[in-house]
């Protein structure tokens, strides 16, 4: 019988091997529930329904993400098959997470992209950029509870100072207030991050602080997104 087709989710490392996994939600949910009764034989039923809001985005508890852990590498080890799950691959659940350096670039430039479009789409935005200078650009960047909206806003202040300076050199005399060029900050930001490769020390630099930020028993999706986006921010 042929698996339906998935629509291949990159919120977070468990949705993505949810839906890159080719067995349907009902037959990981077997697989899933096998593994967390290795772990605990008192506990509940994993179901169908569970696999599939896992997959839309939803976060585990912290022995069910341990056990989706141990299937995603049974079926990637050498050592032992689907159905020979071995209980030490739950240690592994911050792998589960930020599995390689390809999901890892996926996720970064997800989550940039998502705070960008989010930011230059508020009420205020023309605002907030025309009041940034060269000495402001960075506002709030260490702080360490920044928000999502003040790391975008760094980014976008970045975008704009690079595109417009591009104008101010360049031989075509054309607007360059914020107003005029904020359509080409997407496009510019799109070719920045597709020109990082997934093999490069930022990548793996950053997978490596996104692992160490990841918690058991309640992941904090806001800091694991501003690591993200501050790492980003060094390189662009």
């Amino acid at each position: 019988m042929k698996t339906k087709t998935k629509t291949i989710n990159p919120t977070n490392g468990i949705s993505y091997f949810l839906t890159t996994y080719n067995l349907s939600y009902e037959k990981l949910a077997v697989k899933i529930n096998s593994a967390v009764h290795d772990l605990d034989n008192n506990y509940g039923k994993i179901t169908p329904r569970m696999v599939k809001e896992w997959a839309h985005g939803t976060l585990p508890r912290q022995l069910e993400t341990e056990a989706i852990t141990m299937v995603k590498f049974a079926h990637h080890s050498d050592n032992h098959n689907d159905d020979n799950l071995d209980t030490n691959d739950a240690k592994r659940w911050r792998e589960l997470y930020f599995p390689d350096p390809d999901f890892t670039l996926k996720f970064i430039k997800l989550h940039v992209l998502k705070q960008v479009t989010k930011a230059l789409n508020s009420q205020n935005i023309d605002k907030l950029i025309n009041a940034r200078t060269l000495t402001t650009q960075y506002l709030r960047l260490n702080d360490k509870d920044a928000t999502l909206q003040a790391l975008a806003l760094i980014i976008i202040t970045k975008c704009y100072f690079d595109i417009r300076n591009k104008i101010l050199i360049g031989k075509e005399h054309k607007s360059y207030s914020f107003s005029s060029l904020k359509n080409s900050i997407i496009p510019h930001l799109r070719e920045k991050i597709d020109n990082i490769d997934s093999n490069s020390a930022f990548v793996e630099n950053t997978q490596n602080a996104l692992r160490d930020e990841l918690l058991e028993e309640g992941t904090n999706r806001v800091n694991i997104r501003r690591v993200a986006l501050k790492a980003f921010i060094y390189v662009l």
